[in-house]
């Protein structure tokens, strides 16, 4: 259309054989048949087939253009109602059935503040600001919604509509709707053909409701409607509320709906998934469009109890079917996914221990969660655990006060004996105990402080781990330890050193444990690979990739090698059911995975996988799985990335120290003349361990504060639950770097 090509056009309305365009200028264009002087250019009776200017209207503010049958209405934005084209039935609202050629003013309707106008075959309706429907024109089918069939020819008040704040209003060809402020929408007119959305065919002279649905899962929120001809359409968005949904999938087979607890989330999920199945995918893409855009942002992010809480099992049944099908089509989208999960982390700690699925179900999505939220999910995991084992045998908090045995897993050792002891009492133990905290008594001791229990597992492991424990297999340079093929010791020593690395981390204390990378893979669940055995046995482990990446093909065939290896002193053949198998180019790569499958699979299999199942009595797997391999490391072993700035930079000062003080500068010049070593055993002084906690230095905050009643021939003094350093006042800087070094070498006190 040349003429509008380079004008913006904002507004476009037709009517039956006419069309009216309003541009962002404010002035009008008519066009089409002009039969009844619908395109308000004066008596001319011709077909015009370009636009039109109206110049009549270019004066005046515009809002909104409109076109019914063969009329047309113009509203300025001073709530001027301007009208034009047929009016047999009084549809242009001016009191008579006299057409007009030219726009002209609907006196009606000054003053009442109009805000919108439709128009359709032959009728009127527009919107006042307060929420007020007047309609005008033809009656005979009731579309004008006063309770009677005439044609109105002057603007009429809808009185039926009358304490109902109508927001929008809207015409088709012999019928009206209207949608008020609470998203009910009301139909009259004709409804011959079901375009007022009720089951029987009549019309209808006074507004009635229409039901939008009859899903009693879904809560349809209208935001928009619209009409044309005999059709009636409402835009909604679905609020799926999280109580329709619960209410979808009770599980009601023998009332067990009625049992629904922390323990048991009285859902039939086995239902839901099958529900979800069923769908197509047109229709689950749908649903997954409700869940994301209106059900998420619509829960409340502290749910009450274990019925608030269950929606996201509900969840987890929707993204498992998600996944599955897009694994067949290949293809991926983690959008929702990413939004339950964080939905799911955004729950306070204290409701998801109203549900002990819940940690599990959150732990489907690892790879939306960063490291924090990973040691976050696992610390509250295991205060749900916490406060589950120490309930009383009817699933509730005892009233009585209760014994440290009661609340806490003792153990009551003797430094002397200190590895004796500890496997002794692990071995009586019911593995139900482990989940408690971990509470340690040394030499009859009945003081309470987590002092003890980083003294026992930082000695511990230390004894547990040297070569003369006969435990566990060295590799050459005796710096890492892996699982022998044949046990000195009892299988179930093995099954409680598990124990004792889980009660480790349960219980967040960092410990000495030189194993390989490939501990780590297979208690998530992830295969070693070559790289692992390069870790352990340097010199193997590079033969074999220089087997892999360097040789060629002639030179392997020269080697004269076969699928016969020595691991832990013993001969071992890699195909047992081909003794002697040369090592070819064309199979060296089966011959590597071989070396590496023995060395730590099956070599270590029994042995391991009773450390695995003593591990995981403490530690939940579904929570454990959620960390890589390295950040397992990280979080149980600790990290070797020191930041002494940032240790220094962090510290506070208690009572007369402060960052000027002269002894505080005095020991900050010591400490920056130690060495690494020197450095590290100042940590383990200070915290009970000599390694960084996964999160970095931040998360040690040491203070430092005077001794007090103390000389200087006292040495600092340490407690390590707290990283309080107590440094005496000294009066010079050689005394305060023998007392500190001295300090630093002594044991702490801890007979062996």
């Amino acid at each position: 259309m040349a003429e509008l090509c380079n004008i913006q056009v904002t507004q476009v309305a037709c009517g039956s054989h006419h069309s009216v365009a309003l541009t962002k200028g404010g002035q009008v264009y008519t066009w089409g048949k002009n039969s009844s002087g619908q395109l308000g250019i004066g008596e001319v009776k011709a077909t015009i087939s370009s636009p039109q200017h109206l110049t009549s209207l270019s004066a005046v503010p515009l809002l909104q253009v409109t076109a019914g049958g063969e009329q047309s209405f113009a509203l300025s934005r001073s709530g001027t109602v301007i009208g034009w084209g047929k009016n047999s039935s009084g549809q242009l609202g001016l009191g008579d059935r006299t057409d007009r050629h030219i726009p002209t003013l609907v006196h009606g309707l000054n003053m009442k503040k109009t805000t919108e106008i439709s128009s359709g075959q032959d009728h009127t309706a527009i919107l006042t600001k307060g929420g007020t429907v007047f309609t005008f024109g033809s009656g005979q089918y009731g579309q004008l919604g006063h309770n009677c069939y005439r044609d109105e020819l002057h603007p009429r008040l809808v009185a039926e509509l009358w304490g109902a704040k109508v927001i929008k209003i809207v015409c088709g060809r012999h019928h009206t709707l209207v949608l008020t402020d609470s998203k009910k929408v009301y139909s009259f007119g004709c409804g011959e053909q079901g375009q007022l959305g009720r089951e029987w065919g009549r019309n209808q002279s006074v507004p009635l409701p229409v039901q939008l649905s009859h899903d009693t899962v879904a809560d349809l929120k209208v935001r928009h409607i619209c009409a044309g001809g005999n059709a009636s359409f409402a835009m909604c968005t679905v609020d799926q509320k999280s109580s329709f949904l619960n209410g979808s999938f009770l599980d009601r087979r023998g009332d067990k709906h009625f049992n629904t607890s922390p323990k048991y989330s009285g859902l039939n999920l086995l239902l839901a998934r099958r529900a979800f199945n069923k769908q197509s995918d047109k229709v689950l893409e749908k649903i997954e469009s409700v869940v994301l855009h209106a059900l998420l942002p619509s829960l409340d992010e502290a749910p009450l109890g274990v019925e608030g809480l269950r929606i996201f099992l509900l969840l987890t049944e929707l993204l498992r079917v998600l996944q599955k099908r897009r694994t067949l089509r290949f293809c991926q989208s983690t959008e929702l996914t990413e939004a339950v999960a964080a939905a799911m982390l955004r729950l306070p700690p204290d409701s998801l221990q109203n549900m002990n699925d819940m940690p599990a179900v959150i732990c489907r999505f690892p790879f939306v969660m960063n490291l924090q939220c990973k040691i976050q999910l696992f610390d509250i995991n295991a205060n749900i655990a916490i406060a589950h084992h120490q309930m009383n045998p009817f699933g509730v908090v005892p009233m009585l006060p209760q014994t440290a045995s009661d609340t806490h897993f003792e153990l009551k050792l003797k430094r002397a004996t200190l590895v004796e002891d500890t496997f002794e009492q692990l071995g009586k133990t019911d593995d139900v105990h482990f989940k408690k905290p971990l509470q340690v008594y040394l030499d009859e001791d009945t003081k309470i402080t987590n002092v003890y229990m980083n003294d026992f597992f930082l000695h511990l492991f230390d004894e547990l781990l040297l070569p003369k424990s006969g435990m566990f297999l060295y590799n050459d340079t005796k710096t890492l330890a892996w699982f022998p093929s044949k046990a000195t010791l009892r299988e179930k020593q093995y099954f409680l050193f598990g124990v004792l690395c889980g009660l480790a981390l349960y219980n967040k204390n960092m410990i000495h444990l030189p194993f390989p990378m490939a501990l780590f893979k297979k208690l998530v669940n992830v295969t070693p690979s070559l790289e692992d055995l390069i870790e352990f046995s340097p010199q193997e482990g590079k033969s074999l990739h220089y087997i892999l990446e360097d040789y060629l093909d002639d030179d392997i065939e020269s080697l004269d090698m076969y699928f016969s290896i020595v691991w832990d002193g013993a001969v071992v053949e890699l195909d047992p059911q081909n003794p002697g198998k040369p090592v070819t180019s064309r199979n060296k790569k089966e011959f590597v995975d071989a070396y590496v499958n023995h060395a730590f699979n099956k070599s270590a299999g029994k042995l391991f996988e009773e450390f695995r199942k003593g591990f995981f009595k403490v530690c939940d797997a579904d929570v454990v799985e959620l960390f890589r391999p390295h950040e397992l490391r990280d979080l149980l072993v600790g990290k070797e990335n020191y930041d002494w700035e940032k240790l220094k930079k962090n510290t506070t000062y208690e009572g007369e120290y402060h960052a000027s003080h002269p002894n505080i500068l005095m020991f900050w010049e010591v400490f920056e003349e130690l060495t690494e070593d020197e450095k590290k055993a100042f940590l383990l002084f200070l915290t009970g361990c000599d390694r960084v906690p996964i999160l970095g230095m931040d998360q040690i905050r040491m203070t430092i504060r005077v001794l007090y009643n103390s000389t200087q021939q006292y040495f600092p003094e340490a407690l390590t639950c707290h990283s309080i350093l107590e440094l005496p006042v000294y009066p010079t800087k050689e005394t305060l770097q023998a007392r500190l070094t001295e300090a630093l070498m002594h044991n702490r006190g801890f007979l062996k």
